[in-house]
């Protein structure tokens, strides 16, 4: 679709349906600032062609985040709910902050198109998260998210005060509660729904980790972790789950696809990798690939 001399197209990767637009996140840039490091939105609005329904031009424009949503890295579209009272409002993304260097940044935040963001949650037991990265929502409205940190790493956060862990926030009490440990940089989380599987990819060991979802007295808990699958090229990132329970994941050869007994069913091959992807109209897939933005249609899916 299009390239730059920068890697303006590295994570996020969210396709808004409503307005045709797609929203992704820079690698950290090279600033002037004393907060170090910046990060871009870069806003695509999709034309098609009136016959065909492909894209045949596209308007970019690159938006700096607002200072409470520092750093933002992935994002997810949040899907509308039955009731509009109950909801919110149509075309938000959800992203995930990774912060600065400034007390109390970095966190998961809803950003209602054209809207400031909204914060969700900053914070654990009083400790700032280390650099909250990917997330997914479950079909009971709780926000999964990862943090490792990738921010320290990059001189851009302060020491990390939480072990690299996965959590879930719920929105409906505010509560969070860390659900899995043990991962050296825990990046992208994926949720099958009908198996109640929870899938997390380990960006140190290029490995995908399944968990068992169950309810322990009332509450989830993840059991029997496991190695799923370990990527056949550089190290798997953004993570998703298709309607048949296939794993897709963003590696170093493009989207890696496995099945759900951990299979690899194939690769849609990307020059230089993938970094993150989404699904878009008319069987399409977006996918980031650093300096490069692609659109792969798919057939039969």
């Amino acid at each position: 679709m299009t390239q730059t001399p920068s890697p303006l197209f590295h994570a996020a990767c969210v396709h808004l349906p409503a307005q045709d637009e797609l929203y992704t996140t820079s690698r950290p840039l090279m600033s002037t600032s004393s907060q170090g490091p910046a990060v871009l939105i870069s806003r695509i609005k999709l034309s098609r062609d009136v016959d065909s329904g492909y894209i045949d031009s596209l308007e970019w424009q690159k938006l700096r985040p607002p200072p409470n949503m520092a750093m933002p890295a992935g994002g997810i579209l949040v899907p509308p709910k039955s009731e509009p009272d109950q909801g919110t409002k149509p075309d938000t993304i959800l992203f995930c902050s990774q912060g600065n260097l400034s007390p109390g940044s970095g966190g998961i935040f809803l950003m209602p198109r054209g809207e400031r963001p909204i914060p969700c949650v900053t914070s654990y037991h009083g400790r700032s998260f280390n650099s909250p990265y990917g997330a997914t929502i479950h079909t009971d409205w709780s926000v999964w998210f990862t943090d490792p940190a990738i921010g320290n790493e990059g001189d851009f956060r302060e020491q990390p005060m939480l072990p690299p862990q996965l959590y879930r926030y719920d929105p409906s009490t505010g509560g969070v509660r860390a659900m899995a440990d043990g991962f050296q940089r825990p990046v992208g989380v994926a949720i099958d729904g009908g198996r109640e599987r929870v899938y997390v990819s380990d960006a140190g060991t290029a490995t995908i980790y399944a968990f068992d979802l169950v309810q322990l007295d009332g509450s989830p808990f993840l059991m029997n972790r496991r190695l799923f699958a370990f990527a056949s090229e550089g190290a798997p990132t953004q993570l998703s789950c298709d309607d048949q329970g296939n794993v897709w994941a963003a590696c170093g050869d493009g989207v890696e696809v496995w099945s759900p007994g951990g299979s690899l069913l194939g690769v849609i091959e990307i020059p230089g990798g993938a970094t993150s992807f989404c699904r878009g109209k008319n069987d399409e897939l977006f996918v980031c690939s650093g300096k490069a933005l692609w659109c792969v249609y798919l057939k039969g899916r």
